[in-house]
């Protein structure tokens, strides 16, 4: 039996495959007058399934075009036939987008298989059952992801754009008295979808800004003339109940698609900020990156969007505000009489508890919230790029930036899949901001000034290389070392010393710590200006009886102290016999080297003679063992000539 069972089969497929595309033609025609007389759409369905969705590589593209033809000219021509199975012809056709069309250079009027198929999607979109399509549609849009490798973007397009075109117009042909239903059901498969790294992040949103920009509800059923008061009163409240869930879903499902897709929209707010505020050889090379087509793109995309949150009644500056008090809350739960590395602790810990229980992180939801990282972003760059207002950034000091960067970006510290790129992109540029409009940070607890620089370090040093490209990454680095540079020559000069000495002791990352070395020795050798403030306080100093004091001399941002050099040195010694354990020199460490080196070389008039000759004694010796044809090795033999000279 097993057998004759097997030899059916491959007489089956054997017969399949023999089958031409004229024969299968006829069989459509044939089947689809069956099933109108015996109303037996199901049978029409497995006749499709077998001769069209199995394997249709099997076909040439001339066949494919034929057969999409013919099945789009069945359909045309029996309404209540697509009424029936039009629920599953989205699946098949989903699967021939996927197929090689030969047309990918050609416009797209031009592909016959393709137009085929629009024009069967657009069937179904004006006599299909639109609840059925509805569903198949949320079923396959996250779908689109996955689309197959060769002309991978061309076909995630033609998919996506398909079944979201039906999903939108089914859902309004829908006659129901609950409207926020289909709305619920049709968002989550696109924000899943959202979640995903597109290809097209743009063409993607440009259909959400439509869709809810045309936003229209499900038809409403028609009311009889029979229909009491009571009744109609009790219709007019659930309107209005639907009205307000309606609203609810769009306006949190804007500015989550925002946030969703954040780390592909770049607005480059803090690269524009940083190259107006700071006039360095630096910032005029990020100009560059600002005038692209795809920057412009996005900058045009952002816009739209926050006037559609406008149109939403979404009061993007109270929402900061918002968020500037919960910040205040959540930290004032500080107890700034403890250590600091006990403060540091509970800082990351508080964070921590409130990313778990806040927005569609809560575990105990109870409303949907609008999400505050696209509230940041949209109203970050509609105050700074699309209606720049000097007013609107007095709602922000550089504390407050600190708080909200250490509340939203911590997670991502630990966490890097966190990262938000234009969330942090928003906060850098609210930092450069507000640091702008300071001459002192003392007043700032230690704490917040620390453990924010800890944070801006480790954001240094994340690739990210799906989302940033090296430019990029390099453009976000510049802006981030010159930001702790200012930062470090605002704040105590104790403050700075130590931070820099902790950080060059135990930062793990060796590239970091060369760049901390730079702004350490800039901090050294760089001396302060007196701010306003600072001569006032000398001015009501004065003692004009006394005798004239000794005019001060100028006073570096860091002073190295004796003590302090040593620290340095000693640092300088464990990174010579990290990078020269062995016969070759380690080139990753080499860079760290070569700025303890360059350190001492501008700064040994105030470091003990002594330290400085016993560490290039040391540095010497290790050389000796150095592969001679190593070329860091010759390198570094040449930098600490340099300090002897």
């Amino acid at each position: 039996m097993t057998d004759s069972s097997s030899t059916d089969t491959e007489a089956e497929k054997s017969s399949k495959e023999l089958l031409s595309v004229d024969t299968i033609c006829r069989y459509l025609d044939d089947a689809a007058q069956d099933a109108l007389e015996t109303k037996d759409y199901l049978s029409y369905l497995t006749v499709i399934d077998i001769h069209l969705a199995t394997d249709p590589d099997r076909f040439s593209v001339e066949e494919r075009i034929h057969l999409v033809e013919k099945l789009l000219s069945v359909l045309q021509g029996n309404d209540e036939l697509l009424y029936e199975i039009g629920w599953d012809i989205p699946a098949l056709l989903f699967q021939y987008h996927g197929l090689e069309w030969n047309d990918v250079q050609i416009e797209l009027k031009q592909s016959k298989g393709r137009m085929a198929m629009f024009h069967i999607f657009e069937l179904l979109a004006k006599k299909g059952n639109a609840k059925e399509l509805l569903l198949k549609c949320c079923e396959l849009l996250p779908r689109c992801v996955d689309s197959s490798p060769a002309n991978n973007d061309i076909v995630f397009k033609l998919r996506f754009h398909s079944l979201f075109e039906l999903m939108v117009a089914s859902q309004r042909r829908i006659v129901s008295n609950y409207p926020s239903r289909f709305l619920a059901m049709m968002l989550p498969p696109v924000i899943n979808l959202l979640s995903n790294k597109l290809e097209s992040p743009i063409f993607v949103l440009r259909r959400v800004y439509t869709l809810l920009r045309d936003y229209h509800p499900c038809l409403k059923p028609d009311v009889s003339e029979d229909t009491t008061a009571e009744k109609l009163r009790e219709l007019s409240i659930l309107h209005s109940q639907e009205n307000y869930l309606q609203r609810k879903l769009l306006t949190t499902f804007l500015t989550h698609s925002i946030e969703l897709q954040s780390n592909t929209l770049k607005a480059l707010v803090a690269p524009a900020i940083f190259q107006k505020l700071e006039k360095s050889v630096h910032s005029q090379k990020l100009s560059l990156r600002l005038n692209s087509e795809f920057h412009r793109e996005n900058l045009i995309l952002l816009g739209r969007f926050v006037t559609l949150s406008q149109s939403y009644d979404i009061n993007l500056e109270d929402e900061i505000r918002k968020q500037i008090n919960e910040t205040e809350k959540l930290f004032s739960q500080l107890d700034h009489n403890q250590e600091l590395d006990t403060l540091n602790d509970r800082i990351f810990s508080l964070v921590i508890e409130n990313f778990n229980s806040t927005g569609l992180h809560d575990k105990e939801l109870k409303e949907l919230p609008l999400s505050s990282i696209g509230c940041i972003i949209l109203y970050t760059f509609n105050v700074m790029i699309e209606n720049p207002s000097t007013k609107s950034h007095s709602i922000l000091d550089f504390e407050k930036v600190i708080k909200l960067s250490l509340r939203f970006l911590l997670p991502s510290m630990l966490n890097p899949n966190l990262t938000s790129y234009s969330l942090d992109d928003a906060l850098y540029a609210w930092a450069w901001v507000t640091v702008s409009k300071e001459d002192n940070l003392s007043q700032i607890p230690e704490i917040f000034i620390t453990t924010y620089l800890q944070l801006l370090i480790t954001k240094s040093t994340i690739n990210f290389n799906d989302y940033l490209s090296s430019v990029e990454a390099k453009d976000r680095n510049i802006i981030l070392y010159t930001l702790i540079s200012r930062v470090l020559s605002l704040v105590h000069e104790s403050t700075s010393w130590n931070f820099l000495r902790d950080s060059l002791t135990t930062c793990p990352f060796s590239n970091a710590r060369s760049v901390l070395l730079s702004i350490l020795k800039d901090l050294c050798l760089r001396n302060r200006s007196i701010s306003v403030t600072t001569l006032n306080d000398k001015l009501e100093g004065i003692d004009l009886n006394g005798k004239p004091s000794i005019p001060a001399r100028d006073i570096p941002y860091i002073t190295l102290s004796q003590a302090r050099g040593n620290d340095i040195v000693a640092l300088a010694t464990v990174a010579a016999d990290t990078t020269l354990a062995g016969k070759e020199v380690k080139e990753d460490e080499v860079i760290l080297l070569l700025s303890y080196i360059n350190f001492i070389t501008a700064l040994k008039s105030k470091i003990e003679p002594q330290s400085i000759n016993k560490f290039i004694e040391l540095v010497n010796n290790k050389l000796k063992n150095i592969d001679s044809e190593d070329n860091n090795g010759h390198l570094i033999k040449l930098a600490v000539e340099r300090v002897t000279q």
